[in-house]
């Protein structure tokens, strides 16, 4: 999810944390359930459309053409183990989905894994919340994210923009 909506609180979180968060604060199963499911498979289509639309450039500026074969090869190849269990890793579940855009994976099979994997973790992390979420201490969980969450993402942004500046004025990859 890309922004978390617990209770009063809105505030960018693991999709993880969310739905554990949700369910200690007293959110229902089974929307927390569907909104897990529903925003987890459209942050995925999102990441996949922006890797189709403007990944190719960037990769195409970024990659040495070998390089970028062999990222197409690799998603191809390893699609199903990238977007069913690897949607379980965070923050590469975002990467994955661009990269599938990039690598031009077709969309309809992009969209059935992505939709296993979604379910699969939708339902996964609904359970740990079931059985943490009343013992979690929300409101801790939620203090570290507000006191954490927005310099982590902006040294995150800064390092990829310098990143990103550097092989523009190198010229290279």
């Amino acid at each position: 999810l890309a922004a978390s909506f617990i209770g009063p609180y809105v505030f960018p979180a693991a999709g993880e944390l969310a739905v554990v968060a949700a369910l200690g604060v007293g959110v229902a199963v089974p929307e927390v359930l569907l909104l897990a499911l529903v925003g987890s498979i459209a942050s995925d289509q999102l990441a996949y459309g922006a890797g189709r639309v403007g990944g190719s450039g960037l990769a195409h500026r970024m990659l040495l053409p070998h390089r970028r074969e062999q990222l197409e090869r690799r998603v191809h190849r390893h699609a199903v183990t990238a977007l069913i269990p690897g949607r379980m890793v965070p923050g590469a579940r975002t990467w994955i989905a661009v990269l599938a855009g990039v690598a031009r994976l077709d969309y309809r099979r992009f969209s059935l894994l992505n939709l296993a994997g979604c379910a699969l973790w939708a339902a996964v992390f609904t359970v740990v919340g079931v059985v943490f979420g009343a013992t979690a201490d929300v409101e801790g969980i939620i203090d570290g994210i507000r006191h954490w969450v927005w310099p982590i993402v902006v040294t995150i942004t800064l390092l990829i923009a310098a990143r990103v500046l550097y092989i523009r004025r190198k010229g290279q990859p």
